[in-house]
């Protein structure tokens, strides 16, 4: 029964892991392959995060000059 307990213990906790998608940070590089795992969700908004950050870092230039 230990053992049983111990083996499923271990899946949930690789699948909880593997479950963190690995998105960059803003102003990093974007990976040239998006992972297979990224639902049309993620895929979405990490889009539209891409999108505020160039908006957001073109009005910090405009503000500062």
């Amino acid at each position: 029964m230990k053992m049983k307990n111990y083996f499923i213990t271990s899946v949930v906790i690789l699948l909880l892991l593997n479950g963190c998608a690995p998105v960059y940070k803003c102003g990093e590089t974007k990976p040239k392959n998006v992972p297979i795992t990224w639902s049309k969700n993620m895929k979405n908004v990490v889009r539209e995060r891409d999108v505020l950050f160039l908006i957001n870092e073109s009005k910090e230039k405009e503000n500062a000059g």
